[in-house]
């Protein structure tokens, strides 16, 4: 589904785990093939289908990539980009997470601090800038 603006609607959600070494996030290792930004980290999640909600579409999503149904989420806020407007839902997860969950969409799934993060070359600015904003969230919480 596009906005009137002709952007792509996107739910994503950003599993993240407080750990000993701070806030990290689970972000997708995107396949080789994929038709956008191919073998890039990006984040879970994807377009808005018909006549469904942002969270209809994120709960769609999410079984679809990692086959898990999320609990605990909550809404940080809806983003525009260069290319979409995505509602952005947050859950903590255990730091386990990535054990307990089964990668169907992309290469893998992988835990990274904000430092880590910044540091990827095969991660875009917006997707990068997103995370950062939510870390400063959740930091203050």
């Amino acid at each position: 589904m596009k906005t009137s603006n002709g952007k792509r609607r996107t739910a994503v959600l950003i599993p993240y785990a407080k750990t000993g070494r701070g806030i990290e996030f689970f972000v997708q290792r995107r396949d080789v093939d994929a038709p956008v930004r191919p073998d890039y980290y990006g984040l879970w999640g994807g377009g808005i289908e018909g006549d469904e909600n942002p969270e209809q579409a994120m709960l769609r999503e999410i079984q679809e990539e990692l086959d898990v149904t999320p609990t605990g989420y909550f809404v940080y806020d809806t983003i525009e980009t260069e290319f979409a407007v995505s509602t952005i839902f947050c859950t903590e997860v255990p730091d386990t997470f990535a054990d307990t969950v089964t990668v169907l969409e992309g290469q893998y799934g992988k835990f990274f601090t904000l430092d880590e993060i910044k540091m990827l070359t095969n991660m875009t600015d917006d997707v990068k800038d997103v995370l950062t904003q939510v870390h400063a969230y959740i930091s203050k919480a």
